[in-house]
């Protein structure tokens, strides 16, 4: 999740990616995890450095909250290929 907001923070500079495993059967795989979260009420919204008039931002500023309960949503609809559509800009 926390990869889609580097996308909306670069105003969509940064594409983010689905994440996939390959499997090497010969090697043991590790997988480290790390959650670092800001606060519900932190405002995420493209870098403003990263806006201008050849560069429209993307995305409008929301909330952590409205991000973190559209995820899910998107989760249980399956609906991952759209899962930042609703945080778009009018300009988009």
């Amino acid at each position: 999740m926390l990869l889609l907001l580097y996308q909306v923070i670069s105003n969509y500079r940064y594409k983010s990616l689905h994440h996939q495993v390959f499997i090497n059967c010969e090697r043991e795989r590790v997988s480290v995890a790390s959650y670092c979260y800001p606060s519900s009420d932190t405002t995420i919204g493209p870098a403003m450095e990263l806006i201008d008039n050849d560069h429209p931002a993307i995305y409008r500023n929301f909330t952590y909250t409205e991000f973190y309960e559209e995820m899910w949503r998107a989760v249980v609809q399956h609906a991952t290929d759209k899962r930042l559509d609703t945080f778009k800009s009018s300009v988009a």
